[in-house]
C-alpha cells in the first residue's frame, strides 16, 4: 500500500505506467517537460511542493495513471543558478488500481482520457499522429483489424481536428513521410502537401514490355532452389530464437507480427536468390532506407527502359492461414488499389511457421478489395485462385501448390 499523507506521496514510491512511454515518448516531449519544470519550480518556491494539480496514482503499487510529465518535470527543476533542486514529495490522489494483466487497447484508452485536457501538446499534429498509430496497433491486437474510416473520424473529432484534414495527414504520414515532414516543419500547408503527394505518386507509364520474371524462373530454376534454402534456414533460425520463445504460451507473438517476419524473410530470400545468379540485369535490393522503393527493386532492369516507365519491382505479401482459402486474406498496401499490373510474391503460413504456400504472381489494382474507405485493401486466396489459376502466364509456384478439390480450393503445403 502506498502512503499518501496530507495529500503528499514520496517520489520514490511512484512508478511510471508501462504504456505511458509508448503513448508519450520522452524523447518527443523533452522541451515541454523542461518548460513545465520551470513552472513547477515557481510553485515549489511558493508552497514547498511543485505540483498544484495532484497526480492520480494506484494506491497499491504507486503506478501513475495521470501526471507522468509532472513527475518527470519535478525531477528536472533548477534554481536561478542552474542547480538541480531536490524534490521528494508530490501532491497525489488515489485513483484506479493498476492491473498488470490489462488489455493494451483498453488501458491506452484509460490513460488517454486523463490527457485530453489541453494542458500539454496533446493536440499537436505529431502527438496526434503518434497516438493514432499506437492506438491503431493496439486496436488490431484486440479486434484483429485496424481502425476503419468511421473509427478514424471519431478519433479526429475527439482530437478536435477536421476529419478530412486528419485523413490526409495520416496518408501523408504513411505513404509520403518526406512530404509529411515538410508539413510538420511548417514549410508547406496541408493543401500544398496534398498537391505534392499527387505529383510524387506514380505518374510514370505502365510498361507493357516490362521484364518477364516468370521466364526468369523458368530459365533459372536455381532461383527457386536458392529461395527455398535461404527461406527455410532463416525461418528455422528465427523459430529457435530464445529456445522457441516466440511460440511459447505467454510469450508468443501476435499473428500479424509473424506475418511481417514471414514477409521480410521472403523478401530477403528472394533478393539472395536473384543475386546468386550473378546476372547484372537481375541484381536487386530490399528497400532498406530508400523511401518509395518496392520490397524488391531491380535498379539495372529499371535503367534499361525509358525514364517514362515505372520501375522494375516485386512486392511481397504474406498472411496467416485462417482455415480455408475463402477466409484467408492477403493484405496490400494503401496504394495497391491504384497501381498498374506488376509482380508480387504472395503467400500463406500455417502451423507456427512450419508450413508455407508461396507463389510469384501478377496482380493489378482490381484484385484488391476495400471497404470503401482508404483502409488497407485485401484479397482472399480463393479470389486469387479463381482469377489466376488458369492463367499460367500470370503465376509460378514457389513453395507448395494449390488446386481445386472436390468441394473447395485446397493448398498443398510445403514444410520447413
Amino acid at each position: 500500500m502506498i502512503s499518501i499523507i496530507n495529500g503528499l506521496v514520496a517520489v520514490k514510491d511512484l512508478k511510471p505506467h508501462p504504456l505511458n512511454e509508448n503513448l508519450y515518448p520522452l524523447k518527443d516531449h523533452g522541451k515541454n517537460i523542461e518548460l513545465l519544470s520551470e513552472k513547477l519550480y515557481d510553485e515549489f518556491i511558493e508552497t514547498g511542493v511543485p505540483n498544484h494539480t495532484p497526480l492520480d496514482i494506484c494506491p497499491i503499487t504507486g503506478t501513475i495513471n495521470s501526471g507522468h510529465f509532472r513527475m518527470y518535470a519535478s525531477q528536472q527543476m533548477k534554481d536561478d543558478k542552474g542547480n538541480l533542486v531536490e524534490c521528494t514529495y508530490l501532491r497525489a490522489v488515489q485513483g484506479r488500481e493498476y492491473n498488470p494483466d490489462y488489455v493494451e487497447y483498453d488501458e491506452i484508452k484509460h490513460l488517454e482520457k486523463f490527457n485530453k485536457d489541453g494542458k500539454r501538446d496533446e493536440y499537436e499534429i505529431p502527438t496526434l499522429v503518434h497516438n493514432y498509430n499506437v492506438q491503431n496497433k493496439a486496436f488490431e491486437k484486440k479486434f484483429g483489424r485496424e481502425f476503419n474510416a468511421k473509427e478514424r473520424n471519431e478519433f479526429a473529432i475527439d482530437s478536435r481536428i477536421d476529419k478530412d484534414k486528419f485523413r490526409k495527414i495520416m496518408i501523408l504520414n504513411h505513404d509520403h513521410p518526406d512530404i509529411y515532414k515538410k508539413f510538420i516543419d511548417g514549410d508547406w500547408n496541408i493543401g500544398k502537401c496534398w498537391r505534392k503527394a499527387g505529383k510524387v505518386k506514380p505518374t510514370k507509364k505502365f510498361n507493357k514490355d516490362r521484364h518477364n520474371f516468370f521466364e526468369t524462373l523458368d530459365e533459372n530454376p536455381a532461383v527457386i532452389e536458392t529461395f527455398k534454402k535461404v527461406f527455410k534456414q532463416t525461418i528455422t533460425d528465427f523459430k529457435n530464437i530464445g529456445n522457441g520463445i516466440v511460440f511459447k504460451p505467454g510469450t508468443n507473438w501476435e499473428l500479424n507480427q509473424l506475418s511481417g517476419v514471414a514477409s521480410n524473410v521472403a523478401m530477403s530470400s528472394a533478393v539472395e536468390a536473384f543475386n546468386s545468379l550473378n546476372i547484372v540485369d537481375l541484381e536487386c535490393t530490399t528497400p532498406e532506407n530508400q523511401q518509395g522503393y518496392a520490397d524488391i527493386h531491380f535498379e539495372n532492369l529499371t535503367n534499361k527502359f525509358s525514364d517514362e516507365f515505372l520501375s522494375e519491382r516485386i512486392e511481397v505479401k504474406m498472411s496467416s492461414w485462417q482455415g480455408n482459402c475463402s477466409s484467408t486474406k492477403i493484405t496490400g498496401g494503401m496504394g495497391s488499389v491504384k497501381v498498374s499490373p506488376h509482380e508480387y510474391f504472395i503467400g500463406v503460413w500455417n502451423a507456427q511457421l512450419n508450413k508455407f504456400w508461396i507463389v510469384l504472381t501478377t496482380l493489378d489494382k482490381d484484385d484488391w478489395i476495400t471497404n470503401g474507405s482508404d483502409s488497407k485493401p485485401t484479397m482472399t486466396v480463393s479470389a486469387w485462385f479463381n482469377k489466376y489459376f488458369h492463367q499460367k502466364d500470370k503465376w509460378r509456384p514457389v513453395m507448395g501448390n494449390i488446386y481445386k478439390g472436390n468441394k473447395s480450393i485446397e493448398i498443398e503445403w510445403e514444410s520447413i
